[in-house]
């Protein structure tokens, strides 16, 4: 089974929120586990159209009632879904470090992300 279709599944299953569901593609998307038109299509199934980033604070999801950085999509993530959510610590820690090495959030926003406390 490839990673869009495991995260195909868990969509399926109806308990996660668009928040979770949009971290959940960024993650396999940062980690290399889909292409960038899997997570295209996948962020599309949520509702948000993706624009790959280039550069840092870009907007890379819109919808007709959001918009979010990968900064503020890992922050809402964080406020909304993080506590009741199967990731551990390390996993986050580690994708926002990723994402920071891949050239996607600035140093303030890495270090702003990994402040939120993942505990």
């Amino acid at each position: 089974m490839t990673w869009r279709q495991r995260i195909e599944n868990s969509f399926a299953t109806g308990v996660f929120s668009i928040s979770a569901k949009l971290m959940m593609v960024l993650y396999y998307w940062i980690f290399g586990g889909i292409t960038d038109s899997d997570a295209a299509e996948l962020f599309l199934e949520c509702g948000f159209t993706f624009t790959k980033p280039t550069t840092t604070g870009i907007t890379i999801l819109t919808s007709e009632t959001a918009n979010y950085t990968i900064a503020s999509l890992i922050i809402a993530y964080h406020n909304n879904d993080y506590s009741n959510s199967y990731i551990v610590p390390y996993q986050i820690i580690d994708a926002i470090n990723d994402i920071h090495s891949d050239g996607y959030i600035t140093d303030q926003e890495q270090t702003d992300l990994l402040g939120l406390g993942w505990n």
